[in-house]
């Protein structure tokens, strides 16, 4: 269920459809899950999302906004959940990083097309 949710990272995943997925109740799965990892498979997601998040804010020149969307929340929703989560927003996060480093960084070229493929997954159907 763990690799599910990672495949996944580029949309929502409901409960529900874990639940469809893995012929289980959504009471039973979460019981599960949390039993498992210290978390419930939603807030386990949320988690994975948010670290693609700040690896594509730390390591791409992508915008806040075409990071949202490459994880498929709305600017608002992102930059509301990034906060509560990291106690600044994500363009503070980046700036934040900015300064510690004192420079920019340069990527590999193989990297940053790795981040454009996650970036496409979104516009698949089901990914």
């Amino acid at each position: 269920m763990a690799a599910y949710l990672a495949d996944r990272t580029h949309r929502q995943v409901k409960l529900r459809e874990l639940a469809e997925r893995f012929n289980f109740h959504p009471n039973y799965i979460v019981e599960l899950f949390r039993r498992h990892t210290g978390t419930t498979p939603i807030r386990y997601h949320q988690s994975l999302r948010l670290a693609k998040a700040k690896e594509a804010l730390e390591f791409t020149g992508s915008t806040v906004s075409e990071i949202a969307e490459a994880l498929g929340w709305s600017l608002p929703y992102f930059s509301r959940v990034f906060l509560q989560a990291e106690g600044m927003p994500p363009s503070a996060y980046r700036d934040d990083l900015k300064t510690a480093l004192g420079r920019d960084i340069v990527l590999e070229s193989s990297f940053v097309n790795d981040w454009r493929v996650f970036a496409d997954r979104d516009s698949r159907p089901d990914g």
